[in-house]
This record gives C-alpha cells, structure tokens and sequence, in this order.
C-alpha cells in the first residue's frame, strides 16, 4: 500500500471546512481598538523608516501616536484607526505627503483581501497660475483636468474666484 500524496491530502481536508455566514458564530475580541484601517503607501524609489512615516503622519493626521500600525510590505503600512470619522477625513483630505513623496490612502474593509487594495492611482488637485481671467471657467478646467486624468471638480463656486490667482 502507498502513502497518500500530501497535497492530495491536504486538498482533500480543506475540501471538509464548513464557513457559516452566521454572525452569532464569529468572535469579536472587544478590546480590539484597530475597528477602521486605512492602507497608506508611500510612492519612493526608497525604502523608507516606518517608524518615522508613522510618527509623522501621526501627527498629520491629528490621530493618537498610540495608533497601532502594521507594515504590509515596503513603504506600506495598514492604520488601524479608532474613528471611521478619522478614516474618511484622512482619506477625503488626501493627497498627502511625506519627505516630498506622494502618499497614496485607500479606507480598508477586512473583509476584503488586502492585496486588492487599488494603491496604483489616487486623486490630486492640481493649480493652475496665469490664467487670464477669460480662461478662468469650469470649461478650460474640465479641459486641462481631462489632459492629465479624469476631472472630477472644480473649485469655482463664485464669478469672484475667477479674479483669483490660480484655477484649481
């Protein structure tokens, strides 16, 4: 008689776990604080001290320096933040930087596979100066915000903002 393959074996056990959809059968540990991750990457040809993107962001963001964090891969790190109020005014704050490099956020669900996480492209503003004030519309915007990406706003809520210095 042969040894069963391993893999086989494996395969076969793994074919036998049962996952219920029932809350009831999930455990919550309710001292667990780390309820509203936000994944953070640092875009860098360098590898960066984790230590001081937490620290730094930390403060940036106005979030508690006792705020776990959890490195993900290089220049990557998860926040797990106490607030979902915290998680949406970092992310809707965004773009940020650190030492001259863009940070990309992107709020994450737990229940979605990390990996997934979309870090390749995020959402700037962009100035523009030396406008005059004929070229200073939403039109001219939505042109120029079409030519570097998708155009999502403007910042153009009064006839007064055209006499300012740049279109955003």
């Amino acid at each position: 008689m042969e040894d069963a393959d391993p893999v086989e074996t494996l395969f076969d056990n793994a074919l036998q776990i049962e996952v219920s959809d029932d809350e009831s059968e999930l455990t919550n540990d309710s001292t667990d604080h780390t309820k509203y991750p936000i994944v953070t990457k640092i875009i860098s040809g360098k590898i960066l001290n984790h230590n001081a993107i937490k620290s730094t962001l930390t403060k940036a963001w106005k979030i508690p320096s006792k705020t776990h964090v959890n490195t993900v891969s290089q220049n990557t790190l998860v926040f797990f933040l106490d607030s979902e109020d915290d998680r949406r005014r970092i992310w809707s704050q965004s773009p940020w930087s650190f030492r001259g490099n863009l940070v990309v956020t992107r709020p994450w669900y737990p229940e979605d596979a990390l990996d997934e996480v979309d870090l390749a492209k995020t959402q700037i503003w962009v100035q523009v100066t030396g406008l005059t004030v004929v070229f200073t519309n939403k039109k001219i915007a939505e042109k120029i915000g079409k030519s570097i990406g998708k155009f999502i706003q403007i910042n153009l809520t009064s006839e007064n903002q055209r006499w300012r210095r740049a279109l955003r």
